[in-house]
């Protein structure tokens, strides 16, 4: 066999199963089947907002990806924790494009028309632009602390184009550690 052709179609079927919604469909049936809880998530967050920090999420995801899983990690009210909440955000486009952010219908996860010209707690957006979450927030520069999983998807673009400062969840590293520990 030819492995470029293996690779090939390795990345085309990856591709499919998250474009086509099948993956997030079965893991949001049976999350404590592919997620794992952190038993300090809950708390970590009460914490931040507790001390009057602002917290957004912005996920590639869909919102009914989003919204089960974080049912699942940290509640059904789980959306009181964040200030701002943006699903399908397209990252890393997020950080170069000019698309309007628009608001998701929570009881159907469908796009709504609606101009959006302000983020409000307790609603749910979709695509938008870095620059449209800073100019509609004021969150700029290194005052934002930005943590994501991705380096390239999730850090890079906010560092360069906003300054915000960011950390990496990178949970591979666990192993690592215990071996340097």
């Amino acid at each position: 066999h030819d492995r470029r052709a293996v690779i090939e179609d390795v990345m085309k079927a990856i591709n499919y199963v998250h474009t086509s919604g099948n993956m997030h469909k079965e893991v949001v049936k049976d999350p404590p089947t592919y997620m794992m809880p952190s038993p300090h998530l809950r708390e970590t967050l009460t914490r931040f907002r507790d001390v009057g920090k602002k917290l957004f999420l912005c996920s590639n995801s869909n919102y009914e990806y989003v919204s089960g899983g974080l049912r699942f990690l940290i509640g059904d009210d789980w959306q009181e924790f964040f200030d701002v909440v943006i699903v399908s955000a397209g990252k890393p486009g997020f950080y170069t494009s000019d698309r309007p952010f628009r608001q998701v219908a929570q009881s159907t996860g469908k796009i709504q028309w609606t101009e959006v010209t302000k983020l409000e707690k307790g609603k749910v957006y979709s695509h938008g632009s870095l620059d449209g979450l800073t100019k509609l927030t004021g969150w700029m520069g290194p005052r934002v602390l930005y943590i994501g999983d991705q380096i390239w998807a999730d850090l890079v673009g906010a560092r360069r184009n906003q300054g915000w400062r960011t950390g990496a969840v990178i949970r591979e590293l666990d192993h690592e550690l215990l071996v340097q520990q």
